[in-house]
């Protein structure tokens, strides 16, 4: 996971880009892991957790008329695959709610700055990690 989300992390921020090539094995790792590990929860609960967050950012996706990418669709779904629906849901609302609190500052001073910056121009998959890296220490200290 920690790999998935610096790599998205970087590409994110240096091109404007989560690619295929991590998010989609990413997918099949953790669907795997969580089938084959004797502590898994088993192949449904990764593919229900991919499923849904697909959903859930194809949802985004469409009510934002495409400033939600491809990419970030995948990487969420990459994490609903490692944590499952619920724990996916919680990272995605945990990114959406950090983002959100980087994004009113740049708001309400875009009139100052000298090249307009909105808020559309957010890369999102620091925010998903941030928020993955949050609901799996909560998971972890209870």
């Amino acid at each position: 996971m920690t790999v998935l989300l610096a790599y998205s992390v970087v590409t994110d921020l240096a091109v404007r880009k989560i690619y295929d090539h991590a998010t989609i094995p990413a997918m099949l790792y953790f669907a795997a892991l969580h089938t084959l590990h004797p502590a898994g929860a088993g192949m449904l609960p990764a593919l229900g957790g991919a499923a849904g967050l697909l959903a859930a950012g194809l949802l985004v996706a469409f009510i934002s008329r495409g400033l939600f990418g491809g990419g970030d669709i995948k990487l969420l779904a990459a994490v609903g695959a490692a944590l499952g629906l619920a724990g996916g849901l919680a990272a995605m609302a945990a990114g959406f709610l950090a983002a959100g609190l980087l994004a009113w500052p740049l708001l309400l001073l875009r009139r100052l700055m000298p090249r307009r910056v909105s808020a559309s121009e957010l890369p999102m998959a620091p925010f998903f990690a941030a928020g993955t890296a949050a609901v799996l220490l909560l998971a972890r200290t209870g």
